[in-house]
């Protein structure tokens, strides 16, 4: 967090600035990827009382819970790449490369 600040974003942008002009790098091929992981069988709101000087409460799960990413991307020219979800795989397919 320290290092978020105006100077350092600056930097950052010319970089990459120099980067996509030394190289010629077209915006049909500059993309932004985002994840975010999902836990599936939680959802539930939970009401807890705890006592008025205790900081954290805890919440104890049985941790079997299936854990699934979605990826999206976006390029710069406006397309975009179709969502993608990864689910939990019990081993990996030889033919999937």
């Amino acid at each position: 967090m320290k290092a978020l600040n105006q100077s350092t974003v600056t930097e950052f942008f010319d970089l990459l600035m120099e980067v996509i002009t030394k190289y010629n790098i077209q915006p049909e091929n500059i993309y932004n990827m985002d994840e975010k992981g999902i836990q599936l069988g939680i959802g539930t709101k939970a009401t807890v009382l705890i006592d008025w000087d205790q900081k954290t409460a805890y919440s104890i799960e049985d941790g079997n819970r299936e854990l699934v990413t979605v990826i999206e991307a976006i390029c710069v020219d406006g397309s975009i790449l179709h969502s993608s979800m990864i689910f939990q795989a019990k081993r990996r397919r030889a033919d999937w490369g």
